[in-house]
């Protein structure tokens, strides 16, 4: 195989990479970025606590990210109590179902400077006490907030809920809370809406964080440094357009 020929076939190897991983993009996988840990509130044994997020109480706890990171969602224990219906001993319950949260990601308690906004919910229950309320794993999309590593808050406030389509149209609902994690000490806040002074609850809110780190660990860990980085399809392009340029020269030269 002639000199030019290997040129020629390494440049269109070059291109055909460059156009995969243009289309594809670099595969990076969601994960959990911050743990503050289980739902320890429990219906049956009235054990734990869990905090009203609703249109008058706003609570915020807070979130350390070990590296640079760019989160896209975040996660909750969230409980809800069932709308009731009827006197005894004619009652019926009605499963509230978690709909949407308003949330805010900000340097302090309750602030909201790096973000905010409406989050639809995705609700998973996780316990159910009959008669009285249900439990959920509730969680929602972020705009892809990129922080750098360092300390920051969440706080919810606004829960809403939705009743199955049988149930009367009067019934109040919105019942929602946010449950703890630790509900004998910590340091997440709570404050009327739209502002109020800041006040511990002495206790710790159940949430996940969830996201990216940045390329290369952002000095925090967990990011690989030291590995072998995949070259970008720009680097690839340009080494073939290189090598193709290099192709044509040749050839012209060669041509009487």
């Amino acid at each position: 195989m002639s000199t030019l020929t290997r040129i020629t076939s390494i440049a269109a190897v070059a291109a055909m990479g460059a156009s995969a991983l243009w289309a594809t993009g670099p595969a990076r996988a969601d994960s959990r970025l911050y743990d503050n840990g289980a739902d320890a509130f429990d219906f049956f044994a009235t054990t734990g606590s869990a905090n009203t997020i609703n249109q008058l109480s706003q609570f915020t706890d807070e979130f350390t990210l070990s590296s640079a990171a760019t989160i896209d969602r975040a996660a909750f224990a969230e409980l809800t109590l069932d709308a009731r219906f009827g006197s005894p001993p004619n009652v019926q319950f009605f499963t509230a179902t978690p709909a949407s949260v308003h949330w805010c990601i900000g340097t302090s308690a309750l602030s909201c400077d790096l973000g905010s906004g409406t989050g639809a919910i995705t609700a998973t229950p996780t316990r159910t006490a009959a008669g009285i309320g249900h439990d959920f794993s509730s969680s929602f999309a972020l705009p892809n907030l990129q922080l750098a590593k360092g300390t920051y808050f969440l706080t919810l406030t606004d829960g809403t809920d939705t009743l199955p389509s049988n149930a009367p149209g009067f019934l109040p609902h919105n019942n929602d809370y946010w449950a703890a994690t630790d509900p004998a000490s910590g340091d997440a806040a709570a404050s009327g809406v739209p502002t109020g002074t800041p006040h511990n609850t002495n206790n710790e809110l159940s949430f996940q964080i969830y996201g990216t780190t940045s390329s290369g660990g952002g000095g925090g860990g967990g990011g690989g440094g030291g590995g072998k980085g995949v070259p970008e399809p720009q680097t690839l392009l340009l080494l073939a357009s290189g090598l193709l340029s290099l192709v044509f020269s040749r050839r012209s030269r060669r041509q009487p």
